[in-house]
């Protein structure tokens, strides 16, 4: 139940929405629908809101790693980006987890910390052109508050902030993983393999 766990756990509501976006149940009479209805979460706190301690971070991946997860869902930021949580973030790598990274939502070129480092998926909002679907035909229809730049390794349909778009993508990247197990071979998929389905699944979009 989200709902509890946002009255109990998640002051500002941020991680609560989140785990919408990526694994809220369907056919509950409770609202949205997750990209991977199915898809099991663990939250973990790192901070008091979505502007942390890099460290703190770190310490969530690690265990977060150790405990089977495959999918790390972090729409936040960092004041910091110490060898500690660089380290992590290659930990996780190595061991088949993927990152999916926010942007964040300044709407700037600025570089997002942890989302900067090697080994992460960093993602932005598009928006979509009309009331009734998603059909952007351009880059430049990124959402006003998220950022942009090269960075950015795909740009994910929303209808808010970068974090929108982080919940979504970790979704996605879990019906990838689960794809790969629930073959007649299962195929235990790399996080490198992942992130590379999802890039090259995406829509080229061309600004003439």
């Amino acid at each position: 139940d989200l709902n509890g766990f946002k009255q109990v756990n998640d002051v500002y509501g941020h991680g609560t929405g989140e785990a919408n976006d990526s694994s809220a149940e369907a056919q509950n009479n409770m609202g949205g629908i997750g990209t991977c209805p199915h898809c099991m979460f663990i939250p973990l706190r790192v901070g008091e809101s979505f502007i942390t301690d890099s460290n703190d971070f770190a310490k969530a991946l690690v265990y977060a790693t150790d405990n089977g997860v495959k999918v790390i869902q972090e729409a936040l930021g960092t004041i910091n980006q110490t060898a500690f949580s660089r380290e992590a973030i290659d930990y996780a790598y190595a061991h088949g987890v993927m990152i999916d990274a926010s942007m964040a939502d300044e709407n700037s070129r600025h570089h997002n910390m942890p989302a900067t480092w090697n080994h992460t998926l960093p993602v932005h909002t598009i928006r979509f052109n009309n009331d009734s679907y998603h059909d952007s035909t351009t880059f430049l229809a990124f959402d006003s508050c998220t950022n942009y730049g090269g960075h950015a390794a795909l740009s994910v349909s929303g209808t808010s902030c970068a974090s929108e778009a982080t919940g979504r993508t970790a979704g996605i990247a879990g019906l990838v993983y689960s794809m790969g197990l629930s073959l007649t071979q299962p195929l235990q998929l790399s996080a490198e393999e992942v992130m590379q389905i999802l890039k090259q699944s995406a829509d080229d979009v061309n600004v003439p």
